[in-house]
């Protein structure tokens, strides 16, 4: 949507056609079924095409072709793929992963399978109560880092450990260069993940510019 503003901004917007492909079946299925409408109306108003369950199999062509899961491919002036997604080699080399995608964590710790040994950020795996992982994103990176430094701490000085990992966190969805909304909450409720979808406006722009602002100084 960012790309759609700009093209609009510099007059060539009519000129260009924008396809999205995910391998999930909705645009952010975490953020639950009425944020995915709204990410799908929104996307569908900006005359960008939205392609579910699909993922890349393959870039050709010096990057400007894609062909993907579903059987169908595209030609394009400019592909931007997300890179193939996993666990650093030397977890899995390890062992620490145990034949699993991800390493499996205590979500209350974040300590693996190995005492004393913790997983954070993208690394591991702390499933909601959906079965689902929780979303790698550096929010939740940062609190789990500063959670497992803190029970290291207590072990060493043999004070009280700090409360279990909480699951919340929030990731900022800009519908242009000056309006975001965001998807915020707690994602370890029992149940399913209380999560609250935030529609676009200017002072969900400047949230999140001050929260950019924030992580680059290592405020979070």
């Amino acid at each position: 949507m960012i790309l759609r503003w700009h093209f609009k901004r510099t007059g060539i917007s009519k000129d260009v056609d924008i396809h999205v492909f995910t391998p999930e079946d909705a645009p952010l299925p975490v953020a639950g079924q009425a944020a995915c409408e709204e990410l799908a109306l929104a996307m569908a108003k900006r005359g960008i095409s939205f392609h579910p369950k699909a993922a890349v199999k393959e870039v050709l062509k010096d990057g400007c072709s894609a062909a993907f899961t579903d059987g169908s491919s595209m030609d394009a002036d400019i592909v931007i793929p997300i890179p193939a997604h996993r666990p650093a080699a030397i977890a899995a080399e390890a062992g620490l992963a145990a034949g699993k995608p991800w390493v499996p964590v205590n979500p209350a710790t974040l300590e693996t399978s190995a005492p004393g040994v913790f997983a954070i950020g993208d690394l591991n795996m702390v499933p909601m109560a959906t079965g689902r992982p929780i979303p790698k994103a550096g929010v939740f990176a940062s609190t789990e880092g500063d959670l497992a430094a803190r029970i290291i701490a207590s072990r060493l000085l043999g004070t009280e450990p700090p409360p279990a990992f909480p699951g919340e966190g929030l990731c900022y969805l800009a519908y242009s260069g000056t309006q975001s909304g965001s998807v915020s909450g707690r994602f370890l409720t029992p149940g399913k993940p209380d999560v609250r979808f935030n529609p676009p406006s200017a002072s969900g722009m400047r949230a999140k510019e001050r929260f950019e602002s924030d992580w680059r100084r290592f405020r979070i």
